[in-house]
């Protein structure tokens, strides 16, 4: 068997097409791997090399290369260059002197057909042909779609390959106009990297049969230019044949070293699958290794495998913890998050850590118990303790110590117990007053207001046994106001009946006790009202008793008797029920040696708070003491006309001894002043 190779790379073209720097590195790279000894062991004489040739040498040299080729030669070509699909959708590969026309379009004899080089594969009798072509494709008809089936082109058609069943293969670069660069700081372009790469390193023999062939050599290149770029597609096409195509041949140095490496690529979760168990068993009789020599590197793979999972899960353990306390009350999003996050960095799956998973959220379910319960008792403490006392501390330190809560949470719960402690404060305060303001206007309480007041405690989430306390305490601020409000009543009755009307010592006095009794000004002025209007009505509805011995007087201007007949033009004005009038009488009459009469109170303060009827009562009742005192005053006064002639040079005089009170002594308010402190003392 000969081995036969001819390595094209076209970098420069005449016009039409962008230079293709990597080209010719690319084919130089492919001829150095061929040329070694120990890696492909080509003939010198055996690989043709053109770097920028024209069209007619290329051609020719691929004539050469598949002629007179015998049945067990191997046959390769390695093209890099544009590979150009003109307006009818023909396939050509790009010389130094293709080009294109002013319209741009392919001048196809510039240019080396598919459909030539096919022929030449057809009419070689060598039953080995590999085509490697990494090149970038240009479309010069827009209406085709950016694809490239080069199989097609070059296969399709080539019956006489199908009749010696041919193993031919076709490896592209890439299947459409995406095609992977080399960035700037690179010689060659990625995929014809990778195939260097694949059969110096020996990564490409996947079987490590000491074979590359060229399905595994275009896989290995693939898979790494997809990493780069994944939507470039190199692809592959085979016509028919019994066995792969094996283009490079590498000595199997260290043996148990390629077993290790392919135990770890077979082995998953710490075990070897049943495929990856029949891959190691051949690959173990290949390399010539003794059972007990696959067993040791077996075992201690698994070991280190175990060890470093291990490892890894005791990370991921302490760092998925460590962050999960981190987060405030972290929701299941946050721990779906952190899970994938430390998953991704330590290469775990969800299968490996699960069971580290439940175990974490237990944790965290116990914690917040813990942390709830050690916040209820710090809410009940407060409630009791304001401040805290420091036995009451010590036992929540303890607490705290016992479940190891940290210091941010219990920092955290004291201040939301805080909070929370105020606002339900608040929430009694605005339902005391509520029920405060509902008791004042109505007590008992009607149904609805009851209800109302069942529904305004819902709202406001107070428990029933706060409500039993604020009604406990209501009711003992009601009873001891109205105690207040009956002991000030007592006073002031006492102070009006002895010492009436009110001085404003007695009344500054009466303010003080107000202040001690804590009432309000509303209720004091009701109660003063009511005790002064029944005082003063009680005064007016006293009858006035005259003694026959008193004599009545009166004098006019110019010290003139008035006679009987000028009296009834005198009396005309009183004939109305006027009170002002009444009061004002004896100083209008210049009445002498009349009795004391009792001070009328002010009509309108007497009035003022009776009803209708009761005004209608002591209206007429006073149309009548009015009209006999009247008539009474006529009557004396015509008998001192008919008796006595009084002398001008007696001056009359009012007899008018009103009786005051005593003022000297202490007013009896000033002990009840006195009664009052002590005991609030």
């Amino acid at each position: 068997m000969t081995k036969y190779a001819l390595l094209v790379g076209v970098s420069n073209y005449e016009s039409g097409l962008k230079p293709f720097p990597e080209a010719i590195k690319n084919a130089e790279a492919i001829e150095e791997v061929l040329l070694d000894p120990e890696l492909g062991n080509f003939e010198p004489n055996n690989i043709m090399f053109l770097a920028n040739a024209d069209r007619t040498r290329i051609e020719k040299a691929i004539k050469k290369l598949f002629f007179e080729r015998q049945i067990d030669d191997l046959v390769l070509l390695f093209f890099s260059g544009h590979s150009i699909k003109d307006n009818a959708g023909k396939l050509y590969f790009g010389a130094r002197n293709t080009r294109t026309n002013s319209q741009g379009n392919l001048i196809r004899s510039s240019a080396i057909a598919a459909k030539f080089l096919r022929k030449q594969m057809n009419n070689c009798k060598s039953k080995r042909q590999v085509i490697l072509l990494d090149s970038c494709f240009s479309f010069l008809n827009d209406n085709e779609r950016n694809i490239v089936n080069t199989g097609k082109e070059l296969l399709s058609q080539g019956l006489a390959i199908w009749r010696r069943k041919t193993i031919a293969a076709i490896a592209t670069a890439s299947s459409s106009d995406r095609y992977c660069f080399a960035s700037p700081e690179e010689e060659l372009s990625p995929y014809t990297s990778y195939l260097v790469e694949g059969i110096k390193t020996g990564d490409a023999d996947f079987n490590y049969d000491g074979l590359i062939s060229i399905t595994e050599l275009h896989q290995y290149a693939k898979e790494k230019v997809q990493k780069i770029n994944p939507k470039v597609e190199p692809e592959i096409y085979l016509a028919r044949g019994n066995r792969p195509i094996e283009i490079i041949k590498i000595p199997l140095n260290n043996p148990e070293e390629k077993y290790y490496e392919k135990v770890l690529q077979n082995t998953i979760d710490g075990k070897i699958s049943a495929e990856g168990r029949r891959s190691l068993d051949g690959l173990r009789k290949r390399l010539k290794l003794s059972s007990m020599k696959a067993n040791e590197i077996e075992e201690k793979i698994l070991q280190e495998l175990q060890q470093e999972l291990q490892q890894k899960l005791e990370r991921f353990e302490q760092d998925f913890t460590e962050a999960i306390e981190q987060e405030i009350s972290p929701t299941e999003e946050d721990i779906a998050r952190l899970k994938e996050n430390f998953q991704t960095i330590l290469g775990l799956t969800d299968q490996q850590t699960c069971e580290i998973e439940a175990k974490v959220k237990s944790k965290i379910q116990t914690y917040s118990k813990h942390l709830q319960t050690y916040e209820q008792q710090l809410l009940g403490a407060m409630r009791k303790e304001n401040p805290i006392s420091q036995i009451t501390r010590e036992k929540l330190e303890q607490m705290q110590k016992r479940w190891k809560l940290s210091d941010r949470d219990v920092a955290l719960a004291e201040s939301r117990m805080t909070f929370e402690l105020q606002s339900y404060q608040k929430k009694l305060l605005e339902y005391e007053r509520e029920l405060l303001q509902a008791i004042q206007k109505q007590d008992p309480m009607s149904h609805a207001k009851r209800s109302a007041l069942i529904e305004k405690q819902k709202s406001l989430g107070i428990l029933d046994e706060d409500i039993i306390e604020i009604k406990s305490r209501l009711s003992s601020k009601l009873e001891a106001y109205r105690q207040g409000l009956e002991e000030y009543k007592q006073i002031l009755t006492q102070e009006i009946e002895n010492n009436y009307p009110l001085t404003e010592q007695t009344r500054s006095l009466l303010k003080e006790i107000q202040k001690q009794l804590k009432l309000s000004n509303e209720d004091v002025i009701k109660i003063e009202s009511q005790i002064i209007r029944e005082k003063r009505l009680d005064v007016a509805l006293v009858k006035p008793k005259l003694t026959t011995n008193q004599l009545i007087t009166t004098t006019i201007p110019n010290n003139k008797i008035v006679s009987s007949n000028h009296l009834p033009n005198q009396l005309k004005t009183l004939n109305k029920p006027n009170l002002a009038d009444l009061a004002n009488l004896p100083s209008k009459l210049n009445l002498v040696n009349l009795p004391d009469l009792p001070n009328l109170p002010n009509p309108e303060l007497l009035f003022s708070n009776i009803s209708l009827n009761r005004r209608k009562y002591l209206k007429w009742m006073l149309f009548g003491i009015t009209g006999g005192l009247l008539s009474f005053l006529a009557k004396l006064f015509l008998d001192l006309l008919s008796q006595t002639k009084p002398t001008n040079s007696t001056k009359p005089t009012i007899n008018n001894q009103a009786r005051t009170p005593d003022r000297s002594e202490k007013p009896a308010i000033n002990n009840n002043i006195d009664s009052i402190k002590n005991r609030e003392e």
